[in-house]
């Protein structure tokens, strides 16, 4: 599943750098890789679950998205990337396996990141949404958060807990 993701990186950061994108100061915080089936979810998780441990598998848009934070990041040039996150295919539609995108956390926010670059083809659609919020690149397998996929989760749980409570 991974023995490409270093090929996958260099084309996504020389699309990045084609559009005039600096992320030199973002943090990647995952990879994500969509299964064709069911079933091939269910064996690739194993084989992540062995590479480290599951932090949140919550549905988002009717289907598992299993996130694990890695034992040993993966690396990349002067990155070190500590998560992978693991996509169930949509039911009843095609999907080739694949490595889908990468997610950058970026401190600076949504806001001053569209301004910081006006021309860039920016997918607003998931930004506002309250789980999981991240604004896309059209055209681009890349995805920004302001907060790490990690802190995300945590502070989902911790608010699933209060309201239990």
């Amino acid at each position: 599943m991974l023995e490409h993701y270093k090929s996958f990186l260099d084309h996504v950061f020389a699309d990045i750098e084609k559009m005039g994108i600096d992320v030199s100061h973002f943090d990647l915080d995952h990879i994500a890789y969509t299964a064709s089936t069911k079933d091939e979810y269910e064996t690739l998780r194993a084989e992540i679950l062995e590479m480290g441990k599951l932090v949140g598998e919550d549905p988002v848009g009717g289907r598992r998205v299993g996130v694990v934070l890695l034992n040993t990041d993966l690396k990349y040039k002067e990155r070190n990337i500590p998560g992978i996150e693991l996509i169930e295919p949509v039911q009843d539609k095609p999907t080739e396996s694949r490595l889908d995108h990468i997610e950058f956390v970026t401190p600076m926010g949504f806001k001053n990141l569209m301004e910081t670059y006006p021309n860039i083809p920016w997918d607003t659609s998931s930004m506002d949404r309250p789980e999981y919020p991240h604004l896309k690149v059209k055209g681009l397998q890349v995805k920004f958060h302001e907060l790490s996929i990690f802190d995300t989760i945590e502070k989902q749980h911790s608010a699933r807990k209060e309201q239990d409570n």
